[in-house]
């Protein structure tokens, strides 16, 4: 709640009842509050698909995008934890957005054995 009342509150057509207020930001972390209107049609396209839609997945063939994705998001890809997740969101932090896919093998403890195991399941787009 801080954060958002940080950037000024929410605008007049947020829905506030996307955010969980309570949850603890982490530097550099970017929060995005969408419209009424927009989770209205993300709640369509699920019904339709059957399935979730997170900021970081595409939502046609559930690839990851690892410039966009949260700590959970990441942490749906196989070998990939809630620290391994950390350390790919602070090396995008720190560097920038991942030009490539392999850029993802700079993160430390990130190889070429786990890279292979994920490397399907992610973009850069």
């Amino acid at each position: 709640m801080d954060a958002v009342m940080a950037a000024g509150g929410f605008s007049e057509d947020a829905d506030r009842d996307y955010l969980n207020l309570a949850v603890v930001l982490k530097d550099g972390e970017r929060i995005y509050v969408p419209s009424c209107v927009e989770t209205a049609m993300l709640s369509v396209k699920d019904v339709i698909r059957g399935g979730e839609t997170g900021g970081g997945r595409d939502e046609k063939d559930n690839i990851i995008n690892i410039n966009t994705a949260d700590t959970e998001e990441l942490m749906t890809l196989p070998g990939i934890g809630e620290s391994r997740a950390g350390d790919i969101i602070a090396y995008r932090n720190r560097v920038g957005a991942f030009n490539n896919k392999e850029d993802l093998k700079n993160v430390s403890g990130i190889g070429e054995s786990l890279y292979a195991r994920i490397a399907d399941l992610i973009t850069v787009e």
